[in-house]
């Protein structure tokens, strides 16, 4: 499956500091050397599970588990929502271990892979989304779009209790640490509502996060996908 994810060229140059220059020749070239070697070496492995949720002024609880949303945002978020999937994604341990070998034999092609790589886990990402949109449409739901533990005032310590509810760790090899980062790096979860009521899902931009100030990863413009 790995092989049919683009690895858009311009997300990865936005990821390595380009969004406003042009590389060179021979950073594009590793950069098509990396898109091909992580089609090669990555594991692709998702879950997710569709749950019912419980609803309070600062909290949202999802049933049959120990893990509770707490902020305005998530709140906000899945305001009209009746349910909502929990969904995990990761490219494995074995490109952490590619990583680590960059770092310390060639890094200018271990900045590359890494940029490569979040952005091939961020459009297998939209693939599972279109999954779970699938199912959503099924039941009569739309779906809002996708909002990851540490976006907003979403605590990113929630992380090994999501984990758990979906039993990441058995079925797709995620774990966390005492940090709550995910292991392997290359790895993402979030939280997707099904809601009743027409919602006209769009891409998050830049200026609804709260690091969007400081950050170096930011789209060009208004903050938005341009």
């Amino acid at each position: 499956m790995e092989k049919y994810f683009k690895i858009e060229e311009r997300e990865v140059l936005r990821y390595l500091g380009y969004g406003k220059h042009d590389a060179d020749e021979y950073t594009l070239n590793v950069i098509d050397e990396c898109r091909n070697e992580l089609r090669e070496i990555a594991e692709l492995r998702y879950i997710y599970r569709v749950f019912d949720i419980e609803k309070s002024e600062r909290r949202i609880e999802i049933s049959r588990t120990k893990l509770s949303l707490e902020g305005n945002s998530i709140v906000t978020h899945l305001l009209e929502s009746d349910k909502c999937a929990l969904m995990a994604v990761t490219l494995g341990t074995f490109l952490d271990r590619r990583l680590i070998k960059y770092s310390k034999v060639d890094t200018h092609r271990g900045l590359i892979l890494d940029a490569c790589a979040t952005v091939m886990v961020e459009e297998i990402c939209d693939f599972v989304e279109k999954e779970i949109e699938e199912i959503a449409l099924n039941e009569g739901f739309c779906i809002t779009r996708r909002f990851s533990p540490g976006y907003g005032d979403l605590s990113i310590e929630i992380q090994s209790e999501f984990l758990n509810a979906i039993q990441s760790q058995r079925s797709i090899g995620i774990t966390v640490n005492s940090s709550s980062i995910l292991i392997p790096r290359k790895s993402v979860t979030a939280i997707i509502g099904f809601t009743r009521k027409s919602y006209q899902k769009k891409r998050a931009t830049c200026f609804e996060c709260d690091k969007f100030k400081n950050c170096n990863y930011k789209r060009s413009g208004d903050g938005c996908d341009s």
